[in-house]
């Protein structure tokens, strides 16, 4: 019966067929007109996964993943399965299916291929292993070895993949891996140098009372640690919780019992009285039986007449309370603030609060959630101060400015004090704090009405401006539109709803200090100079301003995972204009500024800064770079500039302008009038030298070289810098055979001559009969056609030595200049001896010329061998090297 259900169900007459040939009987004459000879039956071949193999090739034909080739980094053409299309087949399958490589099917970053990273509890590489941190005095935490100083700490080996083992980690924090008593956990001992708990110190308890100096508030008294018992009134914090126990109002409870020790009848355990004051420090204990009548909520709203902080003003009616919403204009004060106001233009601010009842666009809402609404509000303050002894602020104060101007000056009276105030419209707002007597006992909190803590200090609270910041109490000019608003984020007293451009970027603002009308929002480079400014006024194209001054910042990791921790900071005109980090392999910032603000670049360090480079460039030139390894600190200053219009009132007179010669006007505005002072054919934008024909830019000799390249002499091609025989001398600085390294300037014995002659000076002293020196007007002394110096008369009288060699023509010349009846000069030889005198109007030209014989050393080793030495007679040698004996 049950053969026939099924065989029913899976085509009965085929499944009978087969059932009975396995009994070995013949089929039934009912049944055998369905059966089809094999030889003829045909049957399709289906595809059930879609894999794009048939079932006939597909080891499994109801699995997408699972195909020949399907894990094609174990083989092209074996039937494997590869769930997470890594290329790598599952290793965990049954037979038909090829087992694969692949540990984890189910997981991409699994395979032999992946990288397997360090105590991560996953066998990535399918080897069976994972690698993890050795723990060789086995306390379960890790050695922070880095034998190689490459940057990875060491790992081993090890078939637990939690890294859980014996000897080994999954942590590497121990300081000490050979001292299973020094881990993170555990108890530092005092005073033994070592540091058991890997701080990074060993635990100093200089009083032996059992608590470092960490906690221990006088670490040199053993009688004062966290544990003690401290002593009322007798000025000491023996148990350091930062104050002394005393009993400031005199109730008997001391201050960290009594939750007032500044009212006497607040305390645990005081009558409650209808003072507004919390008198016996357990709210929760309140009930009826313990209040007065009118500290009890006769209406039921949640509020009583006598609160401790909102009172009901009509505590028969429930809708009345301070919570309750107001109606406008019912003659009933439900929020029980004193008015009944109306609401004209129904905007739903009444009149008390709406700051125009008769325009509904302005009033309290904030639309956008800028924190400002159409109607100014106050920005309000509160000014908590506390004194730990009691007794007030024994002369030190806070004084309260707006503008500079002094608002007002506060100070604890006894135990506690607050205050509030408010300010309106745009005023900086600073506390100025003055000390005087106890000052260990002063402390206070100042902070917004919201709550937001501002600034707190004390005991010993720092002297001097504590807190400055400029408030806009104002309007918010577009309350649907929060970028539009009154924050003032650069404090440069300018708001987005003012117009500032950049709220970010105190150095963008509004001001326009020169007069020029013009800001450093419009574009205007420099406020405090009205002649520059952003305006082209003569209409040439150009500004006086140029407000995209850009720069590039390339930031470059080698390693490319990015910068860890160091940046590079740029300040511009002493103002933080931002700081950068490399992100993977790096980026390029484009940063721009107006033109001629300076600025400089800080780096500061991080780790891995072997890898950190960086290169600061403008348009056209890299400026500054460092790495591997730049330097923490400033690193570079410099000032950015553009080509402007110099006269912005001529229309002439623009970069790239077309320079006219000797009219004395920069055309181009490249800082030069193009003039010929000299009279070299070269003009001064070229020439090195526009004072001194001697220096220009002709080639006179042809040795590739001018005078403004340094050539001594452009008209003999044989005197240059070349030094030819290597003899650390040229032609130019006299060396009398540039092809023989043994003539030379070098006095090797020291007798006075060298091997090319010697040098020998003359004295100058000049004088100016006005006192102001030479006008102008100067000697030149040339030897062997190389000019070697410039000689001026300075002041009222002055001298100079110039030196020359020997075996040339020595001249002297003079070129005039003002005032020449003043100008006197007398020249000397070294023994004092006259050369030449002449002034008052020295003439022009060539005043002196003269040849001096070489006479070389002709025995430069030897110091008794020289010219005009005594000759010993009859000895076989030149003593005065005149060639004979």
């Amino acid at each position: 019966m049950v053969l026939c259900i099924l065989a029913f169900l899976f085509a009965c007459r085929d499944a009978a067929v087969v059932i009975d040939e396995k009994n070995g009987n013949e089929p039934s004459s009912e049944d055998s007109g369905n059966i089809q000879e094999p030889e003829s039956e045909v049957e399709e071949d289906l595809d059930a996964d879609e894999d794009g193999f048939f079932a006939s090739n597909d080891c499994d034909d109801n699995d997408p993943y699972t195909y020949p080739g399907a894990a094609i980094q174990d083989s092209q053409s074996d039937c494997m399965t590869d769930v997470d299309g890594d290329g790598f087949g599952d290793g965990n399958v049954e037979s038909p299916i090829i087992s694969g490589t692949d540990c984890n099917d189910e997981n991409a970053d699994v395979s032999p291929a992946a990288i397997d990273y360090p105590v991560d509890a996953l066998d990535s590489n399918c080897d069976g292993m994972e690698s993890c941190y050795p723990d060789l005095d086995h306390d379960g935490y890790g050695a922070m070895n880095d034998v190689d100083d490459d940057g990875t700490l060491e790992t081993m080996e090890s078939s637990n993949l939690d890294c859980n083992g014996e000897g080994e980690s999954n942590v590497a924090n121990d300081c000490d891996d050979t001292n299973a008593d020094v881990h993170p956990d555990a108890e530092d001992i005092p005073n033994d140098s070592i540091d058991q708990d890997c701080t990074g110190s060993d635990l100093v308890d200089v009083d032996g009372d059992g608590f470092g100096a960490e906690v221990d508030c006088d670490d040199n008294d053993a009688s004062i640690h966290p544990n003690a018992v401290d002593i009322e009134d007798d000025g000491i914090d023996q148990d350091c919780s930062g104050a002394d126990r005393f009993d400031g109002d005199g109730d008997g409870f001391v201050n960290d019992e009594d939750c007032d020790d500044s009212q006497s009848t607040v305390y645990p355990g005081a009558e409650e009285l209808c003072d507004q004051l919390f008198n016996d420090c357990n709210h929760a204990q309140w009930s009826l039986e313990n209040l007065l009548p009118d500290e009890v909520d006769d209406d039921g709203d949640g509020y009583i007449e006598c609160s401790l902080e909102d009172s009901d003003c009509d505590d028969t009616d429930a809708s009345v309370n301070p919570g309750a919403e107001e109606i406008i204009f019912d003659g009933i004060d439900q929020n029980c603030d004193g008015l009944d106001p109306e609401d004209a233009d129904g905007d739903g601010w009444g009149s008390d609060v709406d700051c125009d009842d008769n325009d509904a666009s302005l009033n309290l809402d904030d639309v956008d959630g800028d924190g400002a609404a159409t109607c100014a509000q106050d920005i309000c303050f509160v000014l908590d101060m506390a004194d730990t002894y009691g007794d007030g602020w024994n002369g030190g104060s806070l004084s309260h400015y707006e503008d500079d101007i002094l608002i007002a000056e506060y100070a604890a009276v006894g135990s506690q004090s607050s205050v509030e105030f408010c300010v309106s419209g745009t005023k900086r707002l600073e506390m100025v704090y003055t000390p005087d007597e106890w000052e260990e006992e002063n402390s206070y909190i100042f902070q917004r009405a919201d709550g937001t803590i501002l600034h707190e200090d004390g005991p010993n609270p720092f002297q001097g401006t504590v807190y400055s910041h400029i408030y806009h109490a104002v309007a918010d000019c577009d309350d649907h539109d929060a970028t539009n608003n009154t924050v003032d984020l650069d404090q440069d007293r300018y708001t987005t709803c003012d117009g500032d451009c950049d709220d970010n970027n105190s150095l963008y603002n509004l001001d326009d200090l020169d007069g020029d009308g013009e800001s450093s929002c419009d574009g205007d480079c420099d406020d405090e100079d009205p002649m520059l400014g952003l305006d082209d006024i003569d209409g040439d194209g150009w500004g006086r301003c140029d407000e995209s001054v850009c720069f590039e910042l390339e930031l470059i990791d080698l390693w490319e995972d990015g910068w860890s921790g160091s940046q590079v900071t740029l300040v511009v005109e002493g103002v933080d204009w931002g700081s950068y980090s490399a992100t993977g392999a790096g980026q390029i910032e484009t940063i721009c500024m107006l033109n001629g603000w300076t600025y400089e670049l800080y780096y500061t360090a991080g780790i891995w800064e072997q890898d950190n480079v960086y290169i600061w460039r403008d348009s056209t030139t890299e400026l500054f770079t460092d790495g591997p390894y730049p330097t923490e600190g400033f690193a570079y200053e410099n000032e950015s500039v553009s080509e402007i219009d110099c006269d912005d009132h001529n229309s002439n007179i623009y970069p790239g302008a077309t320079e006219i010669p000797d009219d004395g006007i920069d055309q181009d505005c490249d800082g030069i009038d193009w003039t010929d002072s000299d009279g070299d054919g070269d003009y001064n934008d070229v020439d090195c030298d526009d004072g001194d024909a001697w220096y220009n830019l002709s080639d006179s000799d042809g040795d590739g070289l001018t005078s403004c390249d340094g050539d001594c002499n452009d008209n003999d091609a044989d005197l240059n810098w070349d030094d030819v025989d290597s003899d650390g001398f040229s032609s130019c600085e006299f060396d009398c055979n540039d092809t023989d390294p043994t003539h030379n300037l070098n006095d090797v014995d020291s007798d006075g001559f060298h091997t090319c002659g010697y040098e020998f000076c003359y004295d100058f002293e000049m004088t100016d009969g006005y006192g102001d020196g030479w006008n102008g007007g100067y000697l030149t002394l040339i030897n062997n056609g190389i000019q070697v110096a410039q000689i001026q008369g300075e002041g009222s009288s002055s001298s100079d030595t110039v030196c020359v060699e020997s075996g040339y023509e020595v001249k002297i010349v003079y070129t005039a200049g003002n005032w020449e009846e003043e100008n006197v000069f007398t020249m000397l030889n070294e023994d004092g001896s006259l050369v030449l005198s002449s002034g008052p109007n020295i003439p022009q030209g060539v005043l002196y010329s003269t040849s001096v014989d070489a006479n070389p050393d002709c025995d430069d080793g030897e110091a008794l061998i020289y010219p005009n030495a005594s000759d010993i007679p009859n000895d076989g040698i030149d003593q005065d090297c005149d060639g004979m004996e």
